[in-house]
């Protein structure tokens, strides 16, 4: 969710909506989440957006890794995610304000995260990839993002995804060596 704010503040800017996010515990999936390797997901911590029209009652879900519990939609109705997932709220709702980095400022203060040269690399690895793909999203969504016919919108998405492929592989490659030889122990 973290690497997520920028733009879905960019994309909903301007609409009338509360933008919130909530730790649930999936009580019913599609299929078994893993983490590989490691163990089975279930009843492990899982985050969603909750947003609200203000202008109205209505109230949705969106749900993007819902998909390694087998749920194929990630934009769902806030009671029919509720029932059709069994989930219990573990934490929140509270005001989405996350940053590209905000869950990683928190695992880097964790010491099993920071063992090894090749752990603190990787955390910065992640962080200059998160931070490349935030400047990708300030400078690629404008305001009309959302706007136009389907076909319209088809298209500004395939754009969107070969640009940013491009641009985060550049990115990566000016990282290049000095990355690597950055940080001595």
């Amino acid at each position: 969710m973290a690497l997520l704010g920028p733009l879905t503040r960019k994309l909903l800017r301007g609409m009338p909506l509360k933008i919130e996010t909530m730790v649930v515990n999936i009580g019913r999936t599609q299929v078994p989440a893993r983490l590989v390797p490691g163990p089975d997901l279930h009843g492990g911590p899982h985050t969603v957006l909750k947003i609200a029209r203000l202008e109205t009652n209505e109230k949705w879900i969106i749900d993007t890794t819902g998909c390694q519990y087998g749920f194929r939609n990630v934009l769902v109705p806030f009671v029919n995610y509720l029932i059709d997932t069994e989930c219990q709220v573990l934490n929140g709702p509270r005001v989405y304000d996350a940053c590209e980095t905000m869950d990683l400022d928190y695992l880097s203060t964790l010491h099993i995260f920071n063992k090894t040269k090749a752990h603190r690399q990787d955390m910065r690895l992640e962080r200059l990839t998160r931070h490349h793909f935030a400047v990708f999203v300030s400078m690629s969504v404008h305001d009309d993002f959302l706007v136009g016919s389907n076909i319209n919108f088809q298209r500004k998405i395939g754009r969107f995804v070969n640009d940013l492929k491009t641009h985060m592989v550049d990115s990566i490659r000016k990282a290049g060596d000095d990355f690597e030889d950055s940080e001595d122990d």
